[in-house]
């Protein structure tokens, strides 16, 4: 589809929850629009618009859950510093089948949508974490994995006791998902007409 026919198509409000950073135990707001020129979504229940021209960085990134689903978010920061986090969960948190595909979704229109207004041209658009952040997470996943991994296998080859080894898989189980979301966030910068899926 050319530029022209993006800008021209009729906006498409995508039902995904939206964080501001911190800790949060419930989303509340919801729904997101990108338009020809910016974007429209609630803040604390209020209707917010932000033109393209305000954004200065897009982040793609995942966060590994041991006993469910991935989740992905697009973070989009502006010039006033505020971070927007765009996820494919449910109000508490949890990803699921729905709102990943809508998510999907959105992250393809908004991404035609910053092509075709042209503002794709001043904005950064990364993947991950920051090289400070993706060095700290190697040295916790390295202790992590001595402690988790290394401690049983030791236990085992002084007391040849098999509940060693159940606790390893265990600790393997819980420690190889971080791992995995560390390597797919790398710290890395990518094509806004292409952008990846940093779920697979």
């Amino acid at each position: 589809m050319s530029e022209p026919a993006q800008a021209d198509r009729p906006p498409v409000r995508h039902p995904l929850f939206l964080g501001w950073g911190g800790f949060f135990l419930r989303l509340k707001d919801q729904g997101i629009t990108p338009e020809a020129e910016g974007l429209r979504f609630p803040r604390d229940g209020k209707i917010t618009f932000k033109p393209y021209s305000d954004i200065v960085e897009v982040n793609l990134s995942m966060n590994a859950m041991p006993r469910g689903a991935a989740t992905a978010q697009t973070s989009i920061r502006f010039f006033n510093g505020l971070i927007l986090r765009v996820l494919n969960t449910d109000a508490w948190g949890n990803a699921n089948d729905d709102q990943t595909q809508h998510y999907y979704r959105f992250k393809a229109d908004f991404h035609e949508r910053l092509l075709a207004n042209g503002a794709a041209r001043n904005i950064r658009f990364t993947t991950g974490t920051t090289p400070g952040r993706a060095k700290a997470q190697k040295v916790i996943l390295a202790i992590a994995a001595a402690f988790f991994i290394g401690t049983p296998i030791v236990l085992f080859v002084i007391t040849r006791q098999a509940e060693a080894l159940f606790i390893m898989l265990g600790g393997a189980a819980l420690v190889i998902p971080f791992f995995r979301a560390a390597d797919r966030n790398a710290p890395a910068s990518y094509n806004p007409s292409d952008p990846p899926d940093m779920l697979r």
